[in-house]
This record gives C-alpha cells, sequence and structure tokens, in this order.
C-alpha cells in the first residue's frame, strides 16, 4: 500500500474530529502503519505463538541486546517493511522460548 497522501488524512482527521498531527501520533502509538503490506509477516506468528495479544509484549533494551538487533530493524520487521532473516528468528524464538517447531509452523504456508 502507498503512504497516505495529504488530502487522505484532512478527509480522515475531518471524519474523526482530530488534527492531522494526532492521527499520525494515534498511528504510530497503536503501532499501525498505512503502508503494511500484506504477506505472511514471521515476527508477528512468532509473538502470536507467545503471547494471546502481542500488543502486551514491549521490547526492552535487553531483548535488543539478547536478540543482536536494533530497534529500527526489530519495528521496521514488525510493520512487514523488511523480512526476517531465519536467525534472526531463531534467536527471537530462543529468548522467547519458543519451541523451533512453533517457528518452523509458523513458516509453513496453507496449501489449501
Amino acid at each position: 500500500m502507498k503512504p497516505w497522501s495529504p488530502n487522505q488524512k484532512k478527509y480522515v482527521s475531518k471524519d474523526v474530529g482530530r488534527s492531522e498531527n494526532a492521527l499520525d501520533l494515534f498511528l504510530h502509538r497503536h503501532r499501525n502503519d498505512p503502508r503494511l503490506l500484506t504477506k505472511k509477516n514471521l515476527l508477528v506468528q512468532v509473538l502470536q505463538k507467545k503471547f494471546k495479544d502481542i500488543a502486551c509484549f514491549t521490547p526492552t533494551r535487553s531483548f535488543f541486546n539478547d536478540v543482536q538487533m536494533g530497534q529500527k530493524r526489530y519495528w521496521a520487521i514488525y510493520k512487514g517493511l523488511e523480512v526476517i532473516t531465519e536467525e534472526e528468528l531463531i534467536r527471537i524464538a530462543n529468548y522467547l522460548e519458543v519451541t523451533l517447531e512453533g517457528v518452523y509452523e509458523a513458516r509453513q504456508t496453507i496449501l489449501w
């Protein structure tokens, strides 16, 4: 998807009754991005294996140090802007104590 145009932001902000800046901040706060891709996000699926609601997980500095990943890289993967590597996926699964079976189950594609 393309980023929202200024006209679209104005239309939505008028409809909601908030300013454009308030709308941008709301989308950022709730981790919503209009550029989300529709392809399978393995990071989100691994998080769903561990947590019922993935919004409950907030990565900390120790998480980033243990999985050897930066904040920008993590959020780009989370939002679907970049693809996670297999090594990163395994390090995150080990940190969250998700079994490798759960990781490979997340990687499976639906055939039917």
